[in-house]
């Protein structure tokens, strides 16, 4: 974008002619327009503000809009207040504005201007040059986009460089980096090591291998490793990146980083649940082999896993399921799943197992996922079934099952015996009521077959009836089995002879007594909580020893909550425990404490449910025991090995501190981090460190590092001043200065100036650097005053002499870092300088073979010259005199039509005729031979103006044609390819002004090179499109005079290009070419005509060179040393 800010823009206008101002404006590529300042009409619009409104001048003239109803209406109120302010002002004033205009076709675009105002005799005028900003305002949009993408993705963009030295950087790394390394990019921007030093060791091995592989035969890196953050988290990452080698040997990869840590988990716990499965899980092919299995296969069929891999999964069926196995196998293959096939599998040992499988097939992969299940303990069963039955029919009790209806389905052979059936009699005639009294026939319809039916099951006492009509008293359980996919609901029932009844009733009055005993004896405290239907829970009591204990009767407790007995607090944490004894449904332990009578006390309690014949909780038996005094003794423990623990973890915290001081060698950075961990070690509120300067003229205190709590205020600039003076003579001394509680300071300055900024307490320790300064480590507390403990004290002693030797190492190595930047900035300077002096002495050497030739070839065009015009001289005498001869002749022949034997003879030996009709061709052939001697002549002797050092006016055709003309041998087929094509593209250009010498010379350059390229490309390519060469001209919009030299040739990729004008840089091989014609052409073009010179190439496809020079610019005076 032209820089207009930098030129007075309306007074350069008015300086100039008009016409002159009107060929300026419609050739800028900037839109130049002229606006009535009150109406905003437009006045004038050149070519390029005809294109950026879309709309021409007449166009607005016929639509009657002005130039405000092009502006965006955002803009437009904006921009009708500031020209308006232009008319307060002075007349000279400029401003330059960015606003939005609304094109014709709808098309909004940002326009940057610079506007004027230019009083004239029709009124005031508004004139502006205006520059398009809209593709420049999307490529930083983009840039921006580009910025946010990086620092978004979820994980990290980089490029990564591989020197030839072995030394490595990151020359980019998006801001993710600091989130998944914990590094700023800055940090690896010169040095990879910081990251590649944190590979886990296990993985290093193996990721300098697939970095070194992936360099060696550049192919696509992808690899996942562990890595350490600066923190020390390990993480799992994933990389991908493509390998690129540049012709200077330096290998690039572009690609990204993610953190697959979360995926990694999820992998290790998948593959631990695929490896702790019960079942067998596996993965076979669709070859028949085994590809993956579980830990499960070897631990029941006592085979490896490579054994069972290496041989086909068919090899370890029984012969007699393996028919239906292959069959089973074939469905899969078709892409079908099977679920519960059986076979048999043989174990190493040779015993076989039954399995039963689920198969899912996925042809796209060509496997079958597979889940297998012993079921040898299912088959077992099975025949343990059909046992089973056999016991059931040899039990004593009865046995039965019925319909629904009450229709008798089964009898076992104990019960037919008791109810006097015969074993082999059809039991489907009977019912139910045959066998039960009538007054149980009315409650099994009432509400125990409901209850059976609601419940799943009924218990309780009953009679029955034999065939014979006696009755037995029995204990009947009745179960209702419900509707299933295979069978109809049915009734199931268990009845045993209970006759001898009050032997049992007997034996358990024993129990009850002997039971009884025990609690009311027992020597821990047992209660009883009856569970209500509604949850809620009330002591039923409690023994003898609960009641001695707590001081309270059982009979007071009993139908009271825990909340009624203990209290809310108390009463809710034993109800929590009732409740997790309810919902586990079998006895739990646990521990609680409670206040009892001014005491703690901590008991380990046994709850116990008890259920009734439905099968619900009907009461909790508890049993408490006092651990009072174990607790007490345990918690004593605690608490000393916390102590303990405490002093361990800060002698650790302590060396840790130490190592993090010695890793570095920087003072801010050691500072720093001396006070972040006291602070968080000690918990003061503030800890800093002070330089103490005493050589200053007034005696200061300045803070280098501060951690502080954040509410507190910041005190990075100077120390106080008000009490430096105090603290610095106590300093002096070189003693630590420690202050409980600063109300108690007898000193009133020294107290009222700490109080001011807020200390309440405070602790201070000098350190002695051995330099001028005295450094001071200090701690405050803020918010109240607390003693300081002599532990903390010792600490901080520990730390700070570890500190002072530090802080001596790290200004030590500061001043040894300082001397070796200068020794290498004044080794640098020596480089720069002989290299300077090596190109000026090669452009000395080169201007003064060029200035010979020049001599040579003027002295060789004059001497040809010479000789040439004596040609040219005669040749139209000798033409004329030819000419008269043949008249003369031909009147011979006409006056004598026959002539002697003697001249016919000889007309035929010399072939008359033929000399009459060649000769004329021979003159002409010599005059087309001379002629081009004479412009070779030509060519040479402009081509030797090269020595000329004036600045003069030349056709820069002219000489573009002698350089063709001189270098047209090499133009010409020879036997190894075809001519070279020269396409001229001669431009209207005006007489430039320049050193034609020189630029002769860069013209010779930039052509030979074209030559060389074009013939490099039809040696490789013999068959390919013929070479050629364009040289086109033309005058620019800037007026300035452009010259491009394009070629077909081989081309050059971007790193050559961008080193193709070094001194001494050459492409082509020992012995072909020094490496100056195109530096020296740099310089010639740029430095002594104020010129550009650029190469655009591409591999395979040609290059292009383009020279922009001024034609009406004043040229320097002398050749610089070179542009490097």
């Amino acid at each position: 974008m032209t820089d207009y800010q930098s030129m007075s823009v309306s007074s350069s206008v008015q300086t100039l002619e008009r016409p002159c101002v009107d060929r300026v404006f419609e050739r800028m590529s900037e839109a130049v327009w002229t606006i009535d300042a009150s109406s905003g009409k437009i006045l004038y619009l050149n070519p390029s503000a005809e294109r950026l409104y879309g709309r021409s001048l007449s166009q607005f003239e016929e639509s009657g809009q002005g130039w405000f109803e092009q502006l965006d209406e955002g803009d437009r109120d904006r921009l009708r207040y500031i020209t308006a302010s232009l008319e307060q002002t002075d007349e000279t004033a400029d401003l330059v504005l960015e606003y939005r205009i609304r094109r014709w076709d709808g098309e909004f675009r940002w326009v940057s201007s610079q506007i004027w105002q230019v009083a004239t005799e029709r009124g005031l005028r508004l004139q502006g040059i205006s520059t398009d900003l809209t593709e420049y305002r999307q490529i930083q949009q983009k840039k921006l986009q580009f910025e946010k993408l990086a620092a978004n993705l979820p994980g990290v963009i980089y490029q990564y460089i591989l020197n030839p030295d072995g030394s490595s950087a990151f020359t980019y790394m998006s801001p993710g980096a600091r989130k998944l390394y914990e590094l700023d990019p800055e940090q690896v921007k010169e040095d990879a090591s910081p990251i590649w030093d944190r590979v886990h060791p296990e993985d290093l091995a193996e990721f300098q291998t697939a970095i070194g592989r992936s360099a060696q035969e550049l192919t696509l890196w992808k690899h996942e490793w562990r890595q350490y953050t600066v923190s020390g988290q390990l993480k799992w990452l994933s990389a991908i990146s493509q390998p690129e080698r540049r012709s200077s040997g330096e290998i690039i990869w572009d690609g990204i980083l993610f953190d697959i840590t979360e995926q990694k988990q999820i992998e290790a716990e998948r593959d631990r649940f695929f490896d702790c499965a019960l079942d067998l899980f596996c993965i076979i092919s669709f070859d028949g082999y085994f590809k993956r299995l579980n830990p499960a296969w070897t631990n029941l069929l006592e085979y490896g896993i490579n054994e069972l891999k290496s041989r086909p999964v068919l090899d370890f069926i029984h012969p007699d399921d393996l028919e239906e196995s292959q069959t089973q196998m074939l469905s899969v293959l078709k892409g079908e799943n099977i679920f519960g096939f059986e076979n048999r599998f043989r174990t190493k040992s040779g015993v076989y197992r039954w399995l039963s499988w689920t198969v899912v097939s996925f042809p796209d992969e060509g496997m079958m996922y597979a889940i297998a299940r012993d079921i040898s303990d299912l088959k077992q069963a099975q025949l343990e079934r059909e046992r089973l039955i056999a016991i059931i029919d040899a039990s004593p009790d009865i046995i039965s099952s019925a319909d629904l209806e009450g229709k008798i389905t089964y009898f076992n052979c104990g019960g037919r015996k008791t109810l006097g059936l015969d074993l082999n009699e059809d039991v489907s005639v009977y019912h139910i009521e045959d066998f039960l009294t009538p007054d149980f026939v009315e409650e099994c319809q009432n509400w125990v077959i409901p209850q059976a039916l609601q419940q799943g099951s009924w218990q309780g006492l009953s009679k029955i009836r034999r065939r014979d009509g006696t009755l037995i008293p029995t204990s009947q359980l009745i179960i209702a089995h419900p509707e299933t996919p295979d069978s109809d609901a049915y009734l199931s029932t268990i009845i045993r002879d209970i006759s001898d009844v009050q032997d049992i009733e007997q034996q358990l009055r024993q129990k009850e007594e002997f039971l009884r005993t025990i609690y009311e004896n027992q020597g821990n405290i047992v209660f009883v909580i009856d569970v209500g239907d509604d949850g809620t829970f009330r002591f039923a009591g409690w023994n003898g020893f609960a009641e001695r204990i707590m001081g309270i009767p059982s009979e007071d407790i009993s139908g009271k909550t825990p909340q009624e007995v203990f209290g809310d607090e108390t009463g809710e944490l034993f109800l929590t425990n009732y409740r997790n004894c309810i919902a586990a449904g079998k006895t739990i332990t646990y521990e609680e404490t409670f206040t009892h009578q001014e005491r703690r006390v901590w008991c380990q309690v046994v709850l116990t449910p008890l259920f009734d014949g439905k099968g619900t909780i009907e009461r909790l038996i508890g049993t408490s025991t006092d651990i009072t005094e174990r607790k007490e003794v345990e918690l004593a423990l605690q608490a000393s090995e916390a102590k303990f623990r405490s002093l361990a973890q800060q002698e650790k915290l302590v060396n840790r501190l130490a190592q993090q001081i010695r890793q570095s060698l920087d003072p801010k950075r050691i500072l720093e981090t001396t006070v972040r961990e006291l602070y968080v070690l000690l918990g003061v509120d503030r800890c800093y460190f002070l330089w103490h300067h005493p050589q200053a003229p007034e005696s200061e205190l300045k803070l280098a590092a501060e951690a502080k709590r954040d509410e507190l205020p910041n005190r990075l600039d100077e120390y106080p001043r008000i009490f430096a003076g105090l603290l610095t003579t106590l300093l002096q001394a070189g003693e630590m200065v420690r202050i409980d509680d600063i109300a108690e300071i007898e000193d009133n300055a020294l107290r009222e100036g700490l109080q001011r900024f807020g200390y309440e307490s405070l602790l201070l320790f000098p350190i002695e650097t051995g330099q001028a300064n005295v450094g001071t480590l200090a701690c405050t507390r803020e918010v109240s005053p607390q003693p300081w403990c002599d532990r903390d004290i010792e600490l901080i002693r520990v730390v700070c002499d570890r500190l002072a030797i530090a802080i001596q190492q790290a200004l030590l190595y500061q001043q040894s870092r300082e001397a070796e930047h200068q020794a290498k900035a004044k080794t640098l300077e020596l480089e720069t300088t002989l290299r300077q002096l090596q190109t000026t002495q090669a452009q000395l050497i080169q201007a003064e073979k060029m200035s010979s030739l020049g001599q040579l070839v003027a002295g060789v065009a004059h001497e040809i010259n010479n000789p040439i015009s004596f040609v040219f001289g005669n040749l139209v005498h000798a033409k004329q005199y030819n000419q008269d001869l043949l008249d003369l002749l031909q009147l011979y022949r006409e006056t004598y039509p026959e002539p002697t034997v003697e001249i016919e003879e000889f007309s035929a030996a010399i072939d008359l005729e033929y000399l009459i009709e060649d000769i004329p061709n021979l003159f002409n052939s010599i005059e087309t031979g001379a002629v081009r001697i004479q412009e070779i002549v030509r060519s040479l002797r402009t081509f030797s103006r090269l020595d000329e050092s004036d600045v003069k006016a030349i056709d820069l055709h002219e000489s573009l044609d002698s350089t063709l003309t001189i270098l047209g041998s090499r133009l010409r087929a020879d036997d190894r390819r075809r001519e070279i094509q020269v396409i001229r593209q001669y431009g209207e250009l005006p007489a430039v002004n320049c050193y034609a010498g020189q630029l002769n010379q860069v013209f010779m350059n930039l052509i030979a090179n074209a030559i060389d390229a074009v013939e490099a490309r039809c040696l490789e390519h013999p068959d390919g499109e013929p070479g050629q060469i364009e040289v086109i001209t033309r005058l620019t919009p800037q007026q300035r005079v452009q010259i491009q030299i394009r070629d077909n040739g081989t081309g050059m990729d971007a790193e050559i290009c961008d080193r193709i004008f070094d001194p001494f840089y050459t492409t082509k091989p020992v012995g072909k070419g020094t490496g100056l014609g195109l530096s020296i052409s740099y310089q010639i073009v740029v430095e002594r005509h104020g010129g550009t010179l650029i190469c655009e190439s591409t591999p395979g496809c040609g290059s292009t060179f383009t020279v922009q020079i001024p034609y009406h610019c004043t040229l320097s005076a002398s050749i610089k040393p070179s542009r490097a």
